[in-house]
């Protein structure tokens, strides 16, 4: 009895702080929910929308995307919004959705344009030749103006409502700090295993998921790479080093390596392409001092291409090669008494890595920039009349002619322009361009050669090929540009002409169903004197470079021999 009277005020007591509880949580809990299920509902359903709009607006168009929207993935995009929603900080949803959209509008602008989609190691080669992208972009904005609102529109769209009428919205502290974490999944796992190409963008992929790779592989693995030096990728414990020797000496003579740029040999008519593009290059055809090839070009871009080109290299691992530079063109050229010129109707950076050091007489772009503006590829020609011919000359000549915009380069020459660009659908309006650039550049290696032909009395070799081919929707993939690790991507022209010289060099040529870089090389290495000893030669094996340095980026293995003539292995790191 004692023991009820004195603990019943204690029940009392506990039972109305109780009744206090429960009277202050359960307005509180239907307040949270009620904010729940309004405010973060609609920040959700409303930031939602706006991630996959630009998807199903871009599928609608005629370069359409390949995004597969399954319930998965559609559940995966508004449970990140909902997350998203319980941020209490208005500025990190801003940055995070203004992060997103700079590279949404990157992505679809890529698509739009190549047709296909872009990912962190072609992000980095345009930061390495952002002037060309800029000049790319500025050619064709008139067409594609309307992809960067695809993106911009939605994102604008969402933020206002969200900002202004889902403020009354459920908040939890620190949850930007759990967003955090969990965007640190990948990158994770790309700095465990050093490689970044596993998780790189994936054309079946939402955008949003795309554009989330693209910024963990771009930061975690490219960037510091680019700042920091690159990891060579490399060969086999037992690869042996190449060596160079000089054999014999090569006489008085003249060599000139005129390389065009994103010229592939599927647009020429010389090689049979249906259209008229290289009406003078076939006059030669018949001629017994010229020959051509379909040539292997050795990289996707015109980085990697110079890389192994003017160095002589025939696998793009070999790091020690890269350094060292035995079997550089210029630096051959030198030892043996040739004057060295480059002449470049662009930029000096894309020279990085060929051996300028061992070139005596060098002209870019950007050194003579109005000249060029005005007369585009036509001041290439000036500039070798103004040349001093010495007894023994290795001459280098850099085209533009067919890069992007390529309407712009032949501009001066309406006679040229036999293929419609106006008032055709964008697809039409770039292979009709191409190859309307095909042609200018077809007059200006024809002028070049009948220039050389009529100044150069002693020996005289001339070659031509291109840096990279350029994919117009052609393939089975319907992609256009380069940059993109594809056979088809390194389909070049070679060709060669002789005069007062040997003319087995053009039997070299003619014989050869498919002739790669390395080859083309190696048999001006022997013009000049010289004999590269590469242990790994007699497999047939050469490469195809992908845009990283030493590799990094990927490369096709070529083997040559069979009933095919070639056969193209795709290796990607």
């Amino acid at each position: 009895m004692v023991f009820g009277i004195t603990t019943c005020p204690l029940l009392v007591n506990r039972v109305v702080s109780l009744n206090v509880l429960v009277t202050r949580i359960v307005p509180g809990l239907s307040e949270a929910l009620r904010r729940l299920g309004t405010g973060n509902l609609a920040f959700a359903l409303t930031l939602a929308v706006a991630l996959v709009l630009p998807d199903h607006i871009f599928s609608l168009l005629p370069n359409p995307s390949q995004a597969v929207y399954g319930p998965g993935r559609c559940l995966a995009v508004f449970t990140f919004c909902l997350v998203l929603s319980l941020v209490r900080s208005g500025r990190f949803v801003f940055a995070l959705l203004l992060l997103l959209c700079l590279f949404e509008v990157m992505y679809f602008c890529y698509m739009a344009y190549f047709g296909g989609v872009i990912d962190a190691n072609l992000i980095i080669q345009a930061l390495l030749e952002y002037e060309d992208v800029l000049a790319g972009g500025r050619g064709v904005a008139g067409h594609l103006f309307y992809v960067p609102l695809i993106v911009i529109i939605p994102y604008l769209l969402a933020w206002i409502v969200v900002s202004r009428y889902c403020t009354a919205r459920l908040t939890v502290p620190g949850t930007w700090i759990a967003i955090m974490v969990a965007a640190l999944i990948i990158p994770y796992k790309i700095i465990r295993t050093g490689n970044a190409v596993p998780y790189y963008a994936n054309e079946t992929f939402p955008s949003i998921a795309n554009s989330y790779l693209n910024v963990s592989a771009l930061t975690f693995n490219h960037l510091p790479k680019l700042l920091f030096g690159p990891e060579s990728t490399q060969l086999p414990q037992d690869a042996a080093p190449i060596t160079v020797s000089s054999d014999h000496d090569p006489g008085n003579m003249t060599i000139v390596i005129i390389m065009s740029e994103s010229l592939t040999f599927d647009h020429m008519s010389l090689y049979d392409y249906r259209r008229t593009t290289t009406p003078r290059m076939a006059e030669y055809a018949a001629d017994p001092q010229f020959a051509y090839a379909r040539g292997i070009a050795s990289g996707i871009g015109t980085g990697s291409t110079f890389y192994s080109f003017w160095n002589g290299i025939r696998d793009p691992r070999n790091e020690r090669e890269y350094m060292e530079q035995p079997a550089n063109l210029f630096r051959l050229a030198r030892t043996h008494g040739f004057a060295t010129t480059f002449l470049s109707a662009q930029t000096s950076y894309l020279l990085r890595g060929i051996g300028t050091s061992f070139i005596d007489n060098l002209v870019t772009q950007d050194m003579m920039e109005p000249a060029f503006e005005d007369k585009k590829d036509e001041m290439i020609l000036e500039l070798l009349k103004n040349i001093h011919l010495h007894e023994r000359n290795f001459i280098v000549l850099h085209l533009r002619s067919v890069h992007a915009p390529y309407e712009q380069n032949y501009s001066a020459h309406p006679e040229l322009a036999m293929f419609r660009t106006e008032g055709v659908p964008f697809k039409n309006h770039q292979r009709n361009a191409y190859d309307n650039a095909v042609r200018y550049n077809d007059m200006i290696v024809s002028d070049l050669l009948d220039y050389l032909k009529g100044k150069v009395t002693d020996p005289l070799y001339v070659f031509f090929t291109s840096d990279h081919g350029q994919l117009l929707g052609d393939t089975p993939t319907r992609q256009f540009g380069h940059a993109i690790l594809l056979p088809e991507v390194a389909h070049v022209p070679i060709m060669a002409y002789e005069q007062n010289a040997d003319p087995s060099v053009l039997e070299q040529v003619r014989r050869e169903t498919y002739m790669a870089h390395y080859e083309l090389t190696r048999l001006i290495t022997h013009i000049l004197g010289f004999t590269i000893h590469d242990p790994e030669d007699d497999k047939g094996e050469f490469f195809i470079n992908g845009l990283g340095y030493y590799g990094q980026g990927g490369y096709i293995k070529i083997v040559k021999g069979g009933a095919s003539g070639v056969r193209f292995e795709k290796i990607v790191r």
